[in-house]
């Protein structure tokens, strides 16, 4: 089908929708089913006011404008196994764009996670931490819900923590209900990182049935109506964007009057629910330049429980400073950096550090 318009698009994605529900791959290491006939959609935040070009390792990407302008076609090709995808981008809202596609979920995932994750990208995912998730359960009914954790932060096998790894799958009714209950165990409390949340959608006799990712992705798992599915992409974009206005509505901004400085903003803080045990090491990990966090930093310890940071966010380029401690972070963010930044951090330490941070 020669996809020109939105309109043009719908009428492709209802097509590949089924009425009958899907059961999700029962194995731990996979957050969703990757059967190619899947319709999935991933938000990506971008700092680029457009697309026109691609440059990536180990892909052959071309773009293609339709009639509409916010609308492209990314035809894709993988170099090593010449498998081919093709994603309909909409670039509609300015910050939050949508990567539509009903191809090879494994290729998707490649290619999305090296566009994103190269350095000065300018693009990044929108990381939904524990708090915003638990609130996914109230756009519709919880169907499924996935824990997934790793301590990143041992320095060694033989060091043991509340809880090294955590991962568990849940399918059934009452999702919600569990989740709150699984809470309260305190063998588990600190390893309850919600990393998929399957929400399902009813409205006048149709439904959608999405699994939605940490990580901003969203897969339909059965249904027969994708206004639905754009309904819930668009509920989830907004009440996300606006964690990152509010973010961003008090970064850091110095105004120099009369040989005066006056400072507006305040610091973003991130609070630790447990206290590290070792500062050095935790800032070593958090400013190392990999995957997921994406900081590199110049930690000055004034003490052994005292740090400051010199970093830049390598998705964007913003310089930042950072003071930590043992039992927080305080963020200094200024005016016109990429807040998403601090939902990065707080993402990343929730799902490999202790999930109650707050």
């Amino acid at each position: 089908m020669n996809v020109q318009t939105r309109k043009d698009m719908t009428e492709f994605f209802t097509k590949n929708l089924t009425k009958f529900s899907k059961e999700f791959q029962q194995n731990m290491d996979s957050e969703e089913d990757l059967s190619t006939e899947s319709l999935r959609t991933y938000i990506i935040e971008s700092n680029i006011p457009s697309l026109n070009k691609i440059s990536l390792n180990g892909f052959f990407v071309d773009i293609k404008d339709t009639q509409d302008t916010t609308l492209k076609i990314i035809s894709i090709t993988e170099k090593k196994e010449n498998k081919k995808i093709k994603i309909f981008c909409d670039t509609f809202d300015k910050r939050f764009w949508s990567l539509h596609s009903v191809d090879d979920g494994h290729l998707i995932n490649k290619f999305v996670e090296a566009l994103v994750s190269q350095n000065r990208s300018q693009f990044d995912f929108p990381w939904l931490f524990n708090e915003f998730m638990h609130k996914l359960s109230s756009f519709g009914t919880n169907e499924s819900f996935s824990i997934k954790f790793r301590n990143e932060f041992l320095q060694s096998k033989s060091d043991v923590d509340d809880i090294n790894k955590l991962a568990m799958r849940f399918w059934g009714n009452n999702g919600k209900k569990i989740i709150d209950e699984l809470d309260k165990v305190s063998v588990l409390e600190r390893g309850m990182s919600l990393s998929n949340l399957g929400v399902k959608i009813h409205n006048n006799g149709s439904f959608i049935n999405d699994n939605i990712t940490h990580k901003g992705k969203f897969t339909v798992v059965g249904g027969d109506s994708i206004n639905d599915h754009y309904h819930l992409i668009n509920k989830v974009r907004a009440s996300y964007s606006k964690v990152i206005s509010n973010i961003e509505s008090n970064s850091l901004n110095y105004i120099i009057k009369d040989q005066k400085v006056n400072i507006e903003g305040e610091p973003i803080i991130i609070e630790f629910n447990k206290e590290i045990k070792d500062l050095k090491f935790f800032i070593e990990v958090i400013t190392s330049s990999r995957q997921p966090f994406r900081i590199w930093g110049l930690p000055e310890f004034l003490h052994d429980d005292f740090a400051s940071i010199s970093a830049i966010d390598l998705h964007s380029g913003d310089k930042i400073d950072i003071e930590a401690t043992k039992k927080w972070l305080r963020i200094y963010l200024p005016k016109g950096s990429c807040g998403n930044i601090i939902t990065r951090l707080l993402t990343n330490i929730q799902h490999y550090f202790d999930s109650k941070t707050k």
